[in-house]
């Protein structure tokens, strides 16, 4: 996820080494390939290139190939992601609609999935940025879906602890503790469809996941935690999570 730079830092410090008494520290951010990020205030243009307000693209407008691969993309995502159901689709909650069918909450899983998971992550990468794809397939996948379009996504993992996020200054840099504490569910990439948004996808995903990404354990909210939350992603998150701190993890090495 991309972080105002002004604000935040995100996660890279290892874990693995820690200070030996408490203090707290200030993150640092080195970016994976193939990324592209830019921060969003509103403006028109972000110096020669445009942000589509319809689908995300960011792209320089006049040149011949980028204005074919926008069209490309904001007609695709348009269209949505479709996912109708299956025999056996592992189902974890439904929802009834307006329309009178059922919205439904459905864990998509590799390489079972594959070619549904790609389209996906192909609509996140361009949203949140570019993860590799053995990072992306070493997730677990889960989708929210609205008359058989895929309007929300979250990728998780199993971690064993995060650090809490410091955020005592609005303007100051993500500040993490040196201590990491108990957490069980990591959020790493976390996605709703603008048409979507401030609805209840994210919140709805969220308690899918931690009901169900750990056989036998609901993990409680403050047990969660999230990789490098964007600006509108930590609000959410301290929304989500109140009245406990939100929590940052760093990906596992696989």
């Amino acid at each position: 996820m991309n972080v105002d730079k002004a604000r935040y830092k995100a996660l890279t410090t290892s874990h693995q080494s820690l200070p030996p008494r408490k203090r707290k520290r200030t993150a640092t951010r080195t970016h994976p390939k193939k990324r592209q990020t830019f921060l969003d205030f509103g403006q028109k243009s972000f110096k020669q290139y445009e942000l589509c307000r319809k689908c995300g693209f960011l792209f320089s407008n006049g040149v011949e190939e980028d204005d074919i691969q926008h069209k490309r993309y904001c007609t695709q995502f348009a269209k949505g992601i479709v996912l109708t159901k299956w025999k056996n689709e592992v189902l974890l909650r439904s929802f009834p609609n307006a329309s009178g069918t059922d919205d439904r909450i459905v864990e998509l899983r590799f390489p079972i999935h594959s070619k549904k998971l790609e389209e996906i992550k192909a609509v996140v990468d361009n949203a949140l940025g570019f993860v590799e794809i053995e990072q992306f397939q070493s997730r677990s996948h889960f989708v929210y879906v609205v008359n058989n379009q895929v309007i929300g996504y979250i990728g998780s993992e199993k971690i064993t602890h995060g650090f809490t996020i410091q955020s005592d200054a609005a303007n100051a840099p993500l500040q993490l503790d040196s201590d990491p504490v108990a957490a069980h569910v990591g959020i790493c990439q976390m996605w709703t469809h603008p048409s979507y948004r401030r609805i209840g996808v994210a919140t709805k995903l969220i308690d899918a996941v931690r009901d169900t990404l750990i056989y036998g354990l609901k993990v409680h909210k403050n047990h969660i935690a999230f990789s490098q939350p964007t600006i509108d992603g930590f609000a959410f998150a301290s929304k989500y999570v109140s009245p406990h701190l939100v929590l940052a993890f760093h990906h596992n090495k696989r």
